[in-house]
């Protein structure tokens, strides 16, 4: 009895181990969104919506979409230089697993204005350049990847229907795309526990 509870102990240490090496939680400590507030060009606001810090667990390959922060625009009319492309930037940092780490993810906004029958529509955009790879945990070599929501905001007729209550909302969507290395203290107690394992597996069948 005491081999076999011995095997079994063996066999939950390693299966422990396993599961901290594929299943992570991660921290989001911090955020902010750098974006064009002052003429030339469309005025924008933002304000966050997700509290930080923020925390969610994932496997490898899988994601998690949450609500990052609220865009919008006081401006009453798209004009000439409101539909030239400006730059907006969104960076996050990640106080866990540790190391701190981080990473931005860029775009664009402008304004859109145009006719549809006899009906003028404007509206503001935001686009974004496309998912960003941040990197975490021993030596870089876990990553992530973060991709941003397009969003259409403040659409109207004739004008722009502004204020904060006719924005939009930015998603975020983290995607966990590679486990990082373990630290080589973590290996050794893999590597021991495996070995513990052959050993107790031996002596069960002697």
């Amino acid at each position: 009895m005491k081999k076999l509870l011995g095997l079994t102990g063996g066999l939950f240490l390693v299966l422990s181990l396993l599961g901290i090496a594929n299943a992570t939680s991660f921290t989001l400590g911090n955020f902010g969104v750098a974006l064009k507030n002052s003429d030339p060009g469309l005025v924008l606001q933002s304000s966050p919506i997700r509290p930080t810090p923020y925390s969610f667990d994932l496997n490898v390959g899988e994601s998690h979409s949450f609500d990052l922060f609220k865009i919008w625009t006081n401006e009453v009319a798209v004009n000439a230089d409101d539909k030239v492309s400006k730059p907006i930037s969104v960076f996050m940092n990640f106080s866990s697993p540790p190391p701190p780490f981080g990473g931005s993810v860029n775009g664009e906004t402008f304004g859109v204005s145009g006719w549809l029958l006899f009906l003028n529509y404007q509206y503001g955009k935001v686009e974004w350049d496309g998912p960003q790879s941040v990197y975490f945990g021993n030596n870089g070599t876990g990553e992530l990847i973060i991709r941003l929501s397009d969003e259409t905001f403040n659409y109207g007729l004739y004008g722009l229907t502004e204020g904060p209550c006719w924005g939009a909302n930015v998603d975020a969507t983290i995607t966990y795309a590679k486990a990082a290395v373990p630290e080589p203290s973590t290996m050794f107690l893999l590597g021991g526990g495996l070995v513990g394992l052959i050993g107790f597996r031996r002596k069960f069948r002697e």
